[in-house]
C-alpha cells in the first residue's frame, strides 16, 4: 500500500512539474543565478552584504517575505561593466520566529539574519515594464534561495502568471508609490 502511494505521489509530482515547465517563469534561469552570484560579489565589495557589511539602524515594518525587523542599505554598484542602483534589505528574525529586537540584531546580526532581499536596477531595456529591476533573494551566506516550487529566486521574479508563487516581488512592488517599484522612498537616482 505504501509503495503504491509513493509511486502515485511521484507520478503526480512529475505531471505537475511537466505542466509547470510548459509555463516556465521568466526568472530563476542559470543566467539569472549567474548574474545574482556576480551581484553578490559586488555587494560584498561595497560592504552591503557579508561579514564585513556596514551596519545601520534597524526599523520595523516589513510585510510578505520581508520580516518585521529590517536594515536597508543602498548604493550604486558595478556588475559586468554596468553601474546600477542596489537596494539591500536585511531581514531579521528572532530565535523563536518572532520579530528580532534591535538589541538582538546589533549583538549578533548573523545569528538573526534570515535573508537578504535585493533590488538591482539593471541596464535600460532589461525589463522596461518594471523599471529594469533585477530581484534576488539570498540566504545569509550569499546563496540564491530556492523557493518551495523549486525555483531559484533571481531575475524578474513573478512578472506574470504565477500569483500562487511564494515571494511575488514584482506583483507586490507594482503597488509602490512613485512608479519606481520602491516602497521605502522615491529617491531612485535618475538614469
Amino acid at each position: 500500500m505504501l509503495r503504491k502511494w509513493i509511486v502515485a505521489t511521484v507520478m503526480l509530482t512529475g505531471l505537475s512539474a511537466a505542466a509547470f515547465a510548459q509555463d516556465a517563469p521568466p526568472f530563476g534561469t542559470p543566467e539569472d543565478v549567474d548574474f545574482a552570484n556576480r551581484l553578490w560579489q559586488q555587494l560584498a565589495n561595497a560592504r552591503m552584504v557579508g561579514p564585513d557589511a556596514l551596519s545601520a539602524t534597524t526599523y520595523q515594518g516589513g510585510t510578505g517575505l520581508h520580516t518585521e525587523t529590517l536594515i536597508t542599505l543602498q548604493s550604486k554598484v558595478m556588475v559586468n561593466g554596468s553601474e546600477g542602483f542596489a537596494i539591500v534589505k536585511k531581514n531579521f528574525v528572532g530565535a523563536d520566529g518572532a520579530a528580532a529586537t534591535e538589541e538582538q540584531v546589533f549583538e549578533d546580526p548573523q545569528k538573526y539574519l534570515r535573508v537578504h532581499t535585493v533590488m538591482y536596477q539593471r541596464e535600460v531595456g532589461y525589463d522596461p515594464e518594471n523599471q529594469d529591476w533585477f530581484w534576488v533573494v539570498y540566504a545569509p551566506n550569499g546563496n540564491v534561495v530556492v523557493n518551495p516550487l523549486g525555483l531559484s529566486m533571481a531575475g524578474q521574479i513573478v512578472k506574470t502568471g504565477m500569483e500562487e508563487a511564494p515571494f511575488n516581488c514584482i506583483a507586490c512592488h507594482t503597488g509602490a508609490p512613485g512608479d519606481d517599484l520602491v516602497f521605502l522612498h522615491d529617491a531612485v537616482p535618475a538614469r
